[in-house]
């Protein structure tokens, strides 16, 4: 299995990321840990890696991610727009999955603030997205809905 990429790899703006994120693809799912607080260098890093990532899964058919995160999943309102615009061109350039689940534990900061404004973002591109407590249920969503494609 090849190594995960990270946002750590790709970052090269004069403020550092805050936050990291790791994508594998793991068959037609794009596996990504991701670790917050986040700033909108992180999503600019985030951008170049998705580019690296996305075009050969994507050539593939019909993808899927999953977004466990840790520690936190808190974001400025500008890391929000930014956010929500690195979703919208991916749409529209045909890149963006067909499905994504985020993994946001009750325990972690921002867990009752921030899964509406990441369910706004995904709404605004056309994404299907859905937001669990825990990884295996999201995980048997992912294949479900993958399967219906």
């Amino acid at each position: 299995m090849p190594h995960p990429r990270s946002t750590d790899d790709t970052a090269d703006d004069r403020f550092a990321p805050h936050g990291r994120v790791s994508l594998q693809a793991v068959g037609q799912v794009l596996e990504t840990e991701a670790s917050g607080p986040f700033n909108v260098e992180l999503i600019k890093a985030l951008a170049h890696l998705i580019a690296a990532v996305v075009p050969p899964l994507a050539a593939r058919g019909p993808w899927g991610q999953c977004v466990v995160f840790h520690r936190s999943v808190m974001a400025s309102p500008d890391t929000l727009a930014a956010f929500a615009q690195l979703l919208q061109d991916t749409a529209r350039q045909g890149l963006g999955p067909a499905v994504t689940a985020y993994v946001i534990d009750p325990g972690i900061e921002g867990a009752t603030l921030m899964p509406r404004h990441f369910a706004r973002c995904f709404a605004e591109a056309g994404l299907a997205f859905e937001i669990f407590q825990q990884a295996e249920p999201a995980r048997g969503w992912l294949r479900e809905r993958l399967a219906g494609t």
